[in-house]
């Protein structure tokens, strides 16, 4: 069994937690920003200078730490799906080069033009020590990552993993969620994975949002 920890989730419409029942509600729009209060932590120095698509995942892997419980420095990987990446990032970073043969380009868009930088500015922050990586996606919101984080686990490369989706291009197709999975004795939310499939409760997963969804 895999054990749900925590997670969270930010849209246009907010953000919510899953152990305090905050079903996530997604609509068309720019993702809310978080305050340092609503974070109640120590952010990197750098946050400010983050880029949308960083900050946004930054912040939602914060909430689904918070909300899990954990905030000890151990062996944890991250894998995150995602449809876009930092695509917009890249366009605004390829503008800046059509002027001066390029000598004006900007080194601070191109610091942020991979979409796993998210990922290593979360693992620096927190000290994580486990793999992380992106994978691609085709618009099922997290399933693709949900799908290789079950796989660490099951395969016991690693005990914790969060995992999740996060886009942040346009109006349309913005927003984030992360939930912490944890290799462990059943307690609270569990699912199972059997190497196909992802199952909670009788029904199968879709989306890592189906984890906020679905009772147990």
């Amino acid at each position: 069994m895999i054990s749900i920890k925590g997670g969270s989730w930010i849209s246009s419409c907010g953000y919510g937690l899953l152990n305090k029942g905050q079903k996530p509600v997604f609509k068309s729009g720019i993702p809310v920003r978080l305050s340092r209060e609503e974070l109640s932590m120590e952010l990197p120095s750098r946050h400010g200078r983050f880029d949308a698509y960083t900050k946004l995942g930054f912040d939602a892997v914060s909430l689904a730490l918070k909300d899990a419980g954990h905030d000890e420095k151990k062996l944890c990987g991250i894998v995150v799906s995602t449809k876009h990446g930092s695509m917009a990032n890249d366009i605004e970073y390829y503008k800046t080069t059509l002027y001066d043969g390029g000598f004006t380009a900007s080194p601070n868009l191109f610091s942020y033009t991979l979409p796993g930088t998210v990922l290593g500015e979360c693992a620096v922050h927190f000290k994580f020590r486990g793999a992380t990586f992106t994978v691609g996606e085709n618009g099922d919101k997290g399933l693709a990552a949900l799908d290789v984080a079950c796989n660490l686990l099951n395969a016991s490369v690693l005990n914790r993993v969060i995992t999740g989706w996060l886009d942040s291009f346009d109006d349309t197709d913005s927003g984030a969620a992360f939930v912490v999975l944890e290799k462990s004795p059943a307690q609270g939310k569990v699912i199972r994975y059997d190497g196909n499939k992802i199952i909670m409760g009788n029904g199968e997963i879709k989306s890592i949002l189906d984890l906020f969804e679905t009772e147990q």
